[in-house]
């Protein structure tokens, strides 16, 4: 008589969980990477628009609406509430992704001409 030994190997079942978590890490695995690389893309536009932004306004002569790369900008001034001698621009910068970044300042005011 001869009987046949235990079986090796896994089941079908066992098989397929094991298909199943690995399928569940590597999806994990994936948003990460999506996640990450969007975060990445953000943080660059914003720093790209912040030093944008900062040449603008250290450029009197700056153009009170334009593009560069890929980003658009808009330059609104208006005056400071309290009646100071200051003035607030608003630097609104639309990224190519479409999100805009808006830096708002205040300073001191042109000198007006008096007839």
């Amino acid at each position: 008589m001869n009987r046949p030994g235990p079986k090796q190997g896994f089941t079908l079942i066992e098989s397929i969980v094991a298909l199943a978590i690995a399928a569940a890490g590597f999806a994990s695995l994936y948003q990460l990477y999506a996640t990450t690389a969007n975060a990445e893309r953000a943080a660059t536009e914003t720093v790209y628009a912040a030093r944008l932004a900062e040449s603008l306004l250290a450029d009197p002569e700056a153009d009170p609406d334009g593009d560069s790369r890929g980003y658009a900008w808009v330059i609104a001034s208006s005056p400071s509430p309290g009646g100071a001698a200051l003035e607030t621009l608003t630097v609104t910068i639309t990224a190519p992704s479409g999100r805009q970044i808006r830096v708002v300042t205040e300073r001191a005011s042109p000198p007006r001409e008096t007839p």
